[in-house]
């Protein structure tokens, strides 16, 4: 069983988003109060551990087994400081009992959540892991919200639509009957997929989404795994893709993603012009409007790239898709403002995540495991070793075109997916894949079939009609003029 999730803004009328907006307001309040709990309870910990090392060094293993550096969530029935527990003492404050016991319980467990993430970014910290010194979770702002979760079991559906549950206590002081949380699930999904339906606040509250997570069946295809699939990913070229079953390469354009950053960027600045010289502070309603267009035609754009890629993999029985990680790459960025401007806000991760996903439903191998590191500097059809080279970034004739030492021309991203392909298929060498006689055989083959040097862009006005039938046209024979750019 595959795991998915639907997210989609909500249209409200005036009473139901005042609802939400309300219960929203008290989970923040019940984040604050789990947060003030475990800050309380770790000074004391420390504390107490501090003076028991300076007078009985023997017993402070035994306090860390018994209470522990954190004050967790629960504790079993059997443990013997079961109330020493953040849900202990968060029940008694009035915000428990305004929200759903649900939305409670899982407001705590994402405070528990948040420190045990501290607790392991400190610890690869100081074994020289980490570089920065991370910081404890922060309070949530005054006027902030946080999400609402509800999950499967205490979740009304019937008619086609989902009814949130609410506490007595909120329903008898707002007058209401319990069934003014009501939404219509989405066509994709059935009913008895449902698992989780959870309120998220956009912009501090300024619009809310609703999020199904649901449970398909998973649909496994006749895939080969040795073909692999081998993805760089980019900016004015989003997704330059590689494949060893047809040779081809693959250039999804990005030029819409950049097109609708700056169209933001531009209106963004103009809203924020008057609202400075009106000397409002926050983000307005319709900055809030602007940022909603925006983030769904991102998220659009995002899904319409992942489903033509998939499709991709599986009309070539294609069995592995390669993808490197980008740990912290938007941290260390440095190509200028604008430069900068227009990378951070395409969603990467967004992307990869949904492109995990459906590969996971169709039995697709999605390939993470290798860093992108010197992918972009060294030459992949000289075969040259894939570490810092020693002419650095001198090939790079021009930005996008990258000059071979075999005398030969190539677009750069092609050669950067080239790479993320030896990577892969030097570790699984021994494995019985396609490069087992020699790991780096694989590029030769495809370079053989001369059709790497004529990338096929994909270029789309992401129309539904336009972007789901496109098909890669077969390429020309070696000699022949390259074949004209798909629209």
């Amino acid at each position: 069983m595959a795991l998915r999730v639907v997210s989609n803004y909500l249209h409200l009328p005036r009473k139901t988003f005042q609802i939400l907006d309300t219960l929203a307001y008290h989970a923040k309040s019940m984040y604050n109060v789990g947060l003030y709990n475990v800050r309380q309870h770790y000074a004391t910990h420390q504390e107490n551990t501090q003076i028991l090392q300076g007078i009985r060094p023997d017993l402070t293993s035994g306090v860390d087994i018994l209470v522990g550096s954190y004050l967790p969530f629960t504790r079993k029935k059997d443990f013997p400081y079961k109330a020493c527990s953040n849900y202990a003492q968060s029940k008694p404050n009035e915000n428990f009992g305004l929200l759903h016991n649900d939305n409670a319980q899982q407001t705590l467990r994402s405070v528990e959540e948040a420190y045990k993430s501290y607790f392991e970014l400190l610890k690869l910290y100081r074994t020289g892991q980490l570089e920065y010194c991370p910081s404890p979770p922060h309070y949530l702002p005054k006027d902030g919200r946080f999400k609402l979760a509800f999950p499967r079991a205490h979740l009304t559906i019937r008619n086609g639509s989902v009814t949130l549950g609410m506490s007595l206590t909120f329903r008898k002081q707002h007058g209401l009957t319990g069934k003014e949380l009501t939404f219509p699930i989405p066509p994709c999904i059935k009913p008895h997929q449902i698992r989780e339906v959870a309120i998220l606040p956009v912009n501090g509250g300024k619009a809310y989404k609703i999020e199904f997570c649901y449970t398909v069946p998973n649909q496994p295809q006749n895939l080969d795994p040795n073909q692999y699939l081998a993805i760089d990913l980019g900016l004015t070229n989003f997704a330059t893709m590689v494949d060893t079953a047809t040779g081809a390469a693959v250039i999804l354009d990005g030029k819409r993603i950049k097109s609708i950053n700056r169209w933001y960027n531009k209106e963004n600045a103009r809203l924020q012009s008057i609202k400075d010289k009106q000397k409002i502070g926050g983000i307005t309603k319709r900055q809030a409007r602007l940022l909603k267009k925006r983030d769904c035609r991102i998220g659009e754009a995002m899904n319409r790239y992942a489903v033509w890629i998939v499709n991709y993999a599986l009309q070539h029985r294609i069995g592995t898709v390669i993808l490197p990680r980008w740990d912290g790459i938007k941290d260390k960025i440095n190509h200028g403002k604008r430069g900068n401007q227009n990378f951070v806000q395409v969603p990467y991760h967004k992307f990869r995540q949904k492109l995990k996903s459906k590969c996971e439903l169709f039995g697709i191998r999605f390939d993470d495991t290798h860093s992108e590191a010197y992918t972009s500097q060294v030459d992949a059809l000289n075969l040259d070793p894939i570490r810092k080279p020693p002419y650095g970034r001198t090939r790079r004739v021009k930005r996008g075109l990258y000059q071979s030492a075999r005398d030969t021309l190539i677009n750069a991203d092609v050669n950067g997916a080239l790479n993320h392909l030896r990577k892969v298929a030097r570790d699984s060498s021994t494995e019985g894949s396609v490069s087992t006689a020699r790991c780096d055989s694989v590029v030769p083959r495809i370079i053989g079939r001369g059709r790497v040097n004529r990338p096929v862009r994909i270029r789309t006005s992401f129309e539904p009609s336009t972007f789901a039938h496109i098909k890669v046209q077969p390429c020309a024979p070696q000699g022949a003029p390259a074949a004209s750019p798909l629209r």
